[in-house]
């Protein structure tokens, strides 16, 4: 075999071993196209059906509106129509869109509108590290789960959220508040961020529309 083609065939032997390690480190996902976040320039109409195929008791009536936001995620993301699941035995609906990082820990999360930072969180409950802000016209983001572990482990210790992001903080859209995690009750889920919307009232809407927006 001459020089050239050893080298070609060289070659063609890491970056198959490359496509082989990175389709092995991502998560294992739905057989239906999820939106892919901005960043990819892509969008997909369709979604993956909730996990559960009943009906939560006492859902929220649906507002059918779009907002808009900044993408809270700087970095590759997906996700799909899970606004209004069942979770936890059907008992609660679930009130956000969740939007994975393909395993990655750690990716900036911003602000997705300007406003006033009304509830910080550091390790509580289902939410874990978590960020609420109020809009300058009192629509309301939540930001869930963000990261609370020290970089490279799943043991907690790392700041959270951003340093300077507390209650009553002003912040712009696109400013960082902290980070992709798995705090709360995400300890056994692919990092990823649980994100809310909510009118001035605190009523949750479905944020997909506007996300794809």
């Amino acid at each position: 075999m001459g020089r050239t083609n050893y080298a070609i065939a060289v070659l063609a032997v890491i970056v198959l071993g490359m496509v082989e390690l990175g389709a092995a480190a991502l998560p294992a996902i739905a057989s239906e196209p999820p939106v892919v976040g901005q960043t990819q320039g892509e969008s997909e109409d369709e979604g993956r059906p909730p996990d559960d195929s009943r009906t939560p008791p006492n859902p929220v009536k649906r507002i059918d509106v779009v907002r808009k936001l900044v993408f809270p995620i700087v970095g590759s993301t997906y996700f799909y129509r899970g606004f209004g699941a069942c979770r936890d035995n059907c008992t609660r609906e679930h009130h956000g869109i969740d939007i994975m990082s393909y395993n990655w820990k750690g990716l900036p999360v911003v602000a997705a509108q300007s406003g006033t930072v009304t509830r910080v969180t550091y390790d509580v409950g289902n939410a874990g590290c978590s960020v609420w802000i109020r809009g300058t016209d009192r629509w309301q983001t939540r930001y869930l789960h963000l990261n609370n572990d020290v970089p490279g482990t799943d043991e907690i210790g790392h700041p959270c959220p951003a340093p300077g992001i507390e209650v009553g903080t002003k912040v712009e859209a696109g400013q960082l508040i902290g980070y992709v995690g798995d705090s709360g009750n995400a300890e056994t889920t692919p990092p990823h961020i649980h994100f809310e919307l909510r009118t001035p009232s605190g009523y949750p809407v479905d944020p997909y529309k506007s996300l794809r927006k």
